[in-house]
Order: C-alpha cells, then sequence, then structure tokens
C-alpha cells in the first residue's frame, strides 16, 4: 500500500517513521501546507495527467494512472480500467442517443398538442415544428439501429 499512495497522491514529504509524528504537530500549527509541484516526479513516476476523455458516468475529466494496466480516474472517484472505459463510454453515447429519440418523440408531440389550442396563425407553426422533430427522431433512431447492425 505505501508504494500505491506514491503513485496516487502529490508526495509533499517523506520521513522516516519517527519523524512523521512532529512533523504532524509543525503542520497543524502551520496556516498553509505546501503543494507538490506539478512537474515533480517521485520514484520517477510520472504524475497523473489529462486524458482528454470524460468519465462516462459524470461527465467529469478522466485522468490517466500509469499502472499495468493502465487506468482512468475522474474527480468523483469513478475508476475504469482501459477495456471498461471504452465498453462503459458505448454505452453511455447509446443510452444518451435513445434520450435523445425520447426527448425529440416527446417534444413533437408537445407541438402537436399545443397546436390544438393555439390560434389559427400559431397552428401551422406548431404542426410543421411537430414534423421537424419527428424528421430528427427518425434520423436518430436509423443512426441507432446501423450501429447495432455492425
Amino acid at each position: 500500500m505505501p508504494l500505491e499512495a506514491l503513485t496516487d497522491a502529490p508526495i509533499h514529504y517523506r520521513l522516516r517513521t519517527e519523524e512523521i509524528a512532529p512533523r504532524l504537530v509543525e503542520l497543524t500549527n502551520e496556516s498553509e501546507v505546501p503543494h507538490a509541484q506539478s512537474s515533480e516526479f517521485v520514484n520517477d513516476i510520472p504524475p497523473e495527467r489529462f486524458s482528454g476523455f470524460t468519465c462516462p458516468e459524470c461527465r467529469g475529466p478522466l485522468y490517466e494512472h500509469r499502472k499495468n494496466p493502465t487506468e482512468f480516474r475522474c474527480r468523483t472517484g469513478h475508476v475504469f480500467p482501459l477495456m471498461t472505459l471504452v465498453e462503459e463510454s458505448a454505452n453511455t453515447r447509446e443510452r444518451k442517443m435513445y434520450e435523445a429519440i425520447v426527448s425529440l418523440e416527446e417534444g413533437a408531440d408537445l407541438a402537436d398538442y399545443a397546436a390544438t389550442a393555439a390560434t389559427p396563425e400559431e397552428q401551422e407553426k406548431f404542426r410543421a415544428e411537430g414534423q421537424a422533430l419527428r424528421k430528427y427522431a427518425s434520423a436518430v433512431r436509423k443512426i441507432v439501429e446501423e450501429r447495432k447492425n455492425h
């Protein structure tokens, strides 16, 4: 576990066991704890780095941790080995596509309903909106179905 801690957190101090208690007393009396430099390397292990990807669970930034195997972590605490990240990202994309279909179809239904209560001048606008939203929902559904067939 101590070696694992070296890769998971910035290192402020490396102390012998007998030095820990006195240093903790000093730190509790100080107003500010110094921060590790992001450019520091401890034991030649590079610090975590932003991967350019987002968490499929919370959409927060994912940081790559150089382990064997490599894993990705977000600030919320979600952790993904690479293959799990690939699978979870695919699941999230599919779920979002279905959410888009539902939202577009619901918007079309709402536009149709609004047309029944609208003035004659507004009715055509709402009907056109409903038709457009159904067209978009159909296009998204086609993309999802094509993806499933591959």
